[in-house]
């Protein structure tokens, strides 16, 4: 008994009639992964074409006699004003990126201005603050008077 011989020369079997349904759902998932992909792509290019970022930047240095101020950066451009509150390390700088026109830096603490200025923001330029400068504005630390309790 001898196995038949395997023609290597034999077609595959032509595929069936389940097997159509099959390719169309797949190329169709494939077309629409494809039209996704270009769509989010065209989103994503048009709001980055579409924006403008700033153009000049603002930097405030801080030193730690400035802890717990807070710096407040205004302007007709800004649609809120920036905040920043300057904690104890050293050398902090913090920088505010503004586009060209009119600002107004604030240094507040506990409601009080310490310092306030105007600044005109041209493009492309960059304005370096140095608070360590403006250190003789603060007022000085407050004392606290310790009474020792008087032995009856």
């Amino acid at each position: 008994m001898s196995p038949e011989p395997v023609d290597s020369n034999a077609t595959p079997p032509p595929d069936g009639p389940h097997d159509a349904p099959r390719q169309v759902i797949v190329l169709f998932m494939i077309l629409v992964t494809a039209v996704i992909f270009v769509a989010l792509f065209a989103i994503l290019y048009f709001r980055w074409a579409g924006s403008q970022e700033p153009s000049s930047v603002m930097i405030v240095t801080a030193t730690p006699a400035f802890e717990g101020t807070e710096i407040i950066v205004e302007g007709v451009a800004l649609p809120a004003p920036y905040r920043v509150i300057v904690g104890s390390r050293d050398g902090q700088q913090f920088p505010f990126y503004l586009d060209r026109g009119s600002y107004t830096l604030r240094i507040v603490r506990d409601d009080q201005a310490l310092y306030a200025g105007d600044f005109l923001m041209q493009h492309n330029q960059m304005l370096k603050i140095d608070r360590a400068k403006l250190e003789h504005l603060l007022p000085p630390p407050a004392t606290m008077n310790v009474v020792a309790p008087q032995p009856r």
